[in-house]
C-alpha cells in the first residue's frame, strides 16, 4: 500500500485531494493484490470516506501507465515519468474542446461567407451587365 500512495505521489493524484481518499484506493488496491477479500464497504468504514471518492481515486490511479504494470513489474520498476495532475487533465481535455468547437464554428463561418460573396460576386457582374 504504501508503494502504491508513492506511486500515486509521483503521478500527482495527490494534489487537491485528503489523504485519505489516497490511502483508501491503496488499501483496497494492496488488499486486493495480495489476496485478502476486502470490499469497498470494508475501506470505506475504515479510512472515512465515501465510496465515490474511492471510486474516483481508483478511476485516477487506472488512467496511470503504473496500473498497466503486472505486480512484479510494479514492485520491481520505478517508472522515471510523472503525470499531470487529474484536474490539470480534466482542464486541458475542456480546453481542447473549446478549441475544436471554435474551429468548427470558424469554418462554417468562412464557409457562409464564402457564399455570401458568391452571391455578391454573381449579382455585381449581373449590374455591370445591364
Amino acid at each position: 500500500a504504501l508503494r502504491l500512495v508513492q506511486r500515486m505521489k509521483k503521478d500527482n493524484i495527490h494534489y487537491g485531494r485528503r489523504p485519505s481518499g489516497l490511502c483508501g484506493a491503496a488499501l483496497l488496491m494492496a488488499a486486493r493484490l495480495h489476496d485478502f477479500s476486502r470490499t469497498v464497504g470494508d475501506i470505506v468504514k475504515i479510512v472515512h470516506i465515501h465510496e465515490s471518492t474511492l471510486r474516483k481515486r481508483l478511476v485516477e490511479f487506472g488512467e496511470t501507465p503504473s496500473s498497466s504494470l503486472t505486480l512484479d513489474e510494479f514492485m520491481n520498476v520505478d517508472l522515471e515519468e510523472e503525470q499531470d495532475p487529474p484536474s490539470y487533465k480534466q482542464a486541458r481535455a475542456k480546453d481542447r474542446e473549446r478549441a475544436e468547437r471554435l474551429q468548427k464554428i470558424m469554418e462554417e463561418m468562412e464557409t457562409n461567407n464564402t457564399l455570401q460573396i458568391s452571391d455578391l460576386q454573381v449579382e455585381i457582374e449581373r449590374q455591370l451587365e445591364e
